[in-house]
């Protein structure tokens, strides 16, 4: 294992952390929630990985429910008497969606945002431990 690598990614998170909580007045949008939207296009899974697909839920409750999932990044939103929510776990930034899917919307989570901030935390974690793991073999 080399130190030099580990002592980097450690300070890389200590930086980063400091950065979050120093920044923990959370952006939001003119709404007060963390995503942006709605957007006229959508994600598919060309663009981010596909998490779970729900129906009958409200809005509200479909950003509650991609809040709870840490790897939920954005979702489609279908409104309208069958309600449809799917959510997508992309890189965040989210890529601008390119699909387009009428009725459906396209909300993501504001990266500025405090969950935003804490997602891009983790998936920095997960690219420095697959950094460390190739630089081990």
């Amino acid at each position: 294992m080399s130190r030099a690598g580990s002592g980097k990614s450690v300070e890389v998170h200590r930086v980063l952390w400091i950065l979050a909580f120093t920044f923990s007045f959370a952006a939001t949008n003119a709404q007060g929630d963390q995503f942006s939207g709605p957007n006229e296009n959508v994600w598919s899974n060309r663009q981010c990985e596909y998490i779970v697909w729900y129906h009958g839920k409200s809005l509200s409750q479909c950003k509650s429910v991609c809040l709870e999932l840490s790897t939920c990044t954005a979702f489609n939103y279908k409104d309208g008497p069958n309600t449809e929510c799917v959510l997508w776990a992309c890189p965040l930034p989210a890529p601008s969606p390119k699909s387009t899917r009428s009725p459906y919307k396209g909300y993501s989570l504001i990266p500025g945002s405090l969950d935003g901030q804490l997602r891009q935390l983790d998936q920095l974690k997960t690219f420095n431990a697959a950094n460390e793991a190739n630089n081990q073999q």
